[in-house]
């Protein structure tokens, strides 16, 4: 009855690093081995990138009296 609970742009690095987890065990032959890893950390980068913009911070300090 537990759910894992992911924002929905993680779906696609979440599935393909599980693919990844468990394509030894399925004896995939190397070179879909290499294709899984390279989807796995792109879709992974992707989402650590999400919403890692970086902004101008403005600071505007006021003197009173």
């Amino acid at each position: 009855t537990d759910n894992i609970v992911i924002p929905e742009y993680f779906y696609d690095a979440f599935i393909m690093n599980i693919c990844r987890t468990v394509m030894y065990k399925f004896a995939t032959d190397p070179q879909k081995r290499a294709e899984i890893k390279a989807d796995a950390d792109e879709y992974l980068n992707e989402v650590l990138a999400f919403d890692n913009a970086v902004y101008p911070i403005e600071v505007k300090v006021q003197q009173y009296g």
